[in-house]
């Protein structure tokens, strides 16, 4: 079956750090049946945050971000025009009460997922909130 990563599984993949994923997501990654996807906005979100010297990213070493994907044996999944437009299609999903959930990277991320009718493995709290999106947690 075919899975699209959100970029926190990408980066607990790239870490070995499986005891940050649930047992079911575990057991995802280990099927050897299981295809993975990275969406390219993956990359770009990495990138981003890494210059932005963002805490969560300043470990990553993002010259070997590519090797990584690549050694990990995990698809990439371009952006197609149709991602981007079905994006204010996306359902909302609220913070609080008045913050809507408006992270760019997740949008494209959560639209493509739902175009390509991929699964997609996320740690993030908020995506098992987007009706339609099927989240494996």
């Amino acid at each position: 079956m075919n899975y699209l990563l959100d970029t926190n599984v990408f980066i607990i993949l790239i870490e070995e750090s499986f005891d940050r994923l649930s047992q079911t997501q575990r057991e995802v990654i280990s099927n050897s049946e299981s295809i993975f996807w990275l969406s390219e906005s993956s990359l770009y979100e990495i990138a981003i945050k890494v210059r932005l010297e963002k805490s969560d990213f300043s470990h990553i070493n993002i010259s070997t971000i590519e090797d990584d994907r690549q050694r990990l044996n995990i698809r990439l999944l371009k952006p197609k025009v149709v991602h981007y437009l079905n994006i204010p299609e996306v359902p909302k999903v609220y913070l609080s009460p008045s913050k809507l959930h408006a992270d760019p990277f997740d949008l494209l991320i959560i639209s493509q997922a739902l175009i390509e009718d991929l699964p997609i493995l996320s740690t993030d709290r908020y995506f098992p909130d987007y009706e339609g999106l099927r989240v494996i947690t």
